[in-house]
């Protein structure tokens, strides 16, 4: 007998009858039961974002926001991220202080090597990098989060014990800057040759020139994010940002803004649509099990057992 899977991969799932489609999904989700989970597994690689705004603001709201994203992990540069962020020591003035959200994981110090950041010379991260730890014990450690390849392997060679996770930054903000490839493979570099299990890109972004809009962005996210799918020791990366006005003095002006969604109104930007479709297409290919490159109600059984949400 014909499972599910089979029938709708010969063309019965396109008669457009509903009551077909509905047999079928049963079909598939009693195979399922029979026989157990597939051998499909969710994407190694964990796509998120950081969000600097975690109280609601207008038509805003994190938890929806994030939703609406398709983000499988957050975290907000901070220690009291809460529900499910990944925490964050900012800089030394945060150190030894009470931490919440998701424990498992904390992140250690944001852009030491820019004194506008964190501003810490890697001796004394180093130091801190004990403190650090003895102060959150039990848990998996993110190393600071840099642009620059040459502060952290100052750090690396400082420190007794090395993280569980190596966290990089990249943007392209000129034209012709932001080879995040080869600056990102140079961290791959450092976790190998340091025995790092992995990398996160914790900030990256395309910023648009005054007056260019966003296609470039989109085009260049599709890229870069493909690009990082395929290494495996990126396991994580999180968009620049989820939320935010460009008025920001951090910011590079509302007409350069990345945000994925709108902080006034909670809609998603021309970026958020392209993360969020990306995120959908970015599902292991096995879970479109009719093959009609996408996700749909049928997939849907499948995507609802073997594919939730990874825990990393």
């Amino acid at each position: 007998m014909a499972s599910g899977v089979e029938l709708a991969q010969s063309g019965v799932w396109a008669t457009g009858d509903q009551r077909v489609k509905q047999a079928l999904t049963f079909l598939v989700f009693l195979s399922l039961v029979m026989v157990g989970p597939t051998d499909a597994q969710p994407p190694a690689t964990l796509r998120g974002v950081g969000a600097t705004y975690i109280e609601a603001h207008g038509g805003y709201s994190l938890d929806a926001a994030l939703e609406a994203v398709g983000a499988k992990w957050w975290y907000g540069w901070r220690r009291l991220p809460g529900g499910d962020g990944v925490p964050m020591v900012w800089g030394r003035g945060d150190l030894g202080k009470p931490i919440n959200g998701n424990a498992e994981w904390i992140m250690f110090y944001n852009e030491p090597e820019n004194g506008d950041q964190a501003g810490v010379e890697p001796m004394p991260a180093a130091a801190d990098w004990v403190i650090f730890r003895t102060s959150y014990p039990g848990r998996r450690y993110v190393s600071p989060g840099c642009y620059s390849v040459e502060w952290l392997e100052d750090w690396l060679g400082r420190i007794d014990v090395m993280p569980d996770a190596l966290a990089a930054h990249c943007y392209m903000v000129q034209g012709a800057e932001g080879a995040c490839k080869s600056h990102l493979a140079r961290f791959v570099a450092l976790v190998q040759r340091y025995g790092i299990p992995e990398v996160w890109v914790t900030e990256f972004a395309y910023v648009p020139q005054p007056g260019e809009g966003y296609a470039g962005a989109i085009a260049w996210m599709a890229d870069i994010t493909a690009w990082m799918d395929a290494q495996p020791t990126i396991t994580r990366y999180a968009w620049f940002e989820l939320a935010y006005l460009g008025s920001e003095p951090w910011a590079w002006g509302v007409a350069r803004n990345t945000s994925l969604v709108d902080y006034n109104t909670g809609a998603l930007t021309a970026l958020g649509e392209a993360y969020r479709i990306d995120t959908i297409a970015y599902a292991d290919p096995r879970a479109d099990v009719d093959g009609n490159k996408s996700i749909d109600i049928l997939d849907l059984v499948i995507v609802g057992s073997s594919f939730r949400k990874p825990v990393r």
